[in-house]
């Protein structure tokens, strides 16, 4: 019996240590992130900055729709202007919104991302469009939030990896809605 408590004794003690190291070492990670993505499409700047201004839109080359095609969306608002909003809920994608804070057509948009569920969470998004050359945009996709302590920060690398593999389908699905082929 002695045994028995000396072991537990042990295994708590090794929990706990392993506790604090993970608290110590959450407390050093950073507490926010920002990711960049950037593809060059072959269109009018002008239709490819609607793709994203107009959230109804995003349907035809959102991963998000693709991970969760039974998700519902709600949008609210009038399309392409400030404070439009796409709500969605889904049993893979949880429950959330994003709405339109600055539109600068058709130079540049932020969007506000509001996670409600599986976690609460907020990340800023912002996109730039620029010619490159005649019929060749350029869109930049940056997205910034801050990772809460400790969970979100244990995990932060493996949180950037999803988020920065999203972006990069996304505008590639941007990229052949425009050009009809992926290149």
């Amino acid at each position: 019996m002695q045994h028995v408590f000396s072991w537990f004794r042990k295994s708590l003690v090794l929990a706990f240590a392993l506790l604090f190291v993970t608290l110590i070492v959450a407390a050093i990670l950073p507490a926010s992130y920002e990711l960049e993505s950037s593809i060059e499409i072959q269109g009018d700047i002008q239709t490819i900055y609607d793709s994203i201004a107009d959230f109804e839109t995003w349907e035809h080359w959102s991963p998000w729709v693709e991970k969760e095609p039974t998700a519902q969306w709600i949008y609210q608002g009038s399309p392409k202007t400030l404070r439009s909003r796409m709500s969605w809920r889904g049993e893979i994608l949880g429950q959330g919104s994003m709405t339109l804070v600055e539109t600068n057509p058709p130079k540049k948009l932020r969007v506000l991302v509001e996670i409600e569920k599986p976690w609460v969470s907020r990340m800023l998004g912002e996109f730039y469009f620029r010619n490159v050359a005649p019929s060749r945009v350029e869109v930049q996709w940056i997205n910034e939030g801050d990772l809460s302590y400790p969970i979100e920060r244990v995990l932060g690398y493996w949180i950037r990896q999803q988020i920065q593999k999203d972006f990069e389908k996304a505008l590639q699905n941007l990229k052949t809605l425009h050009e009809g082929t992926s290149k």
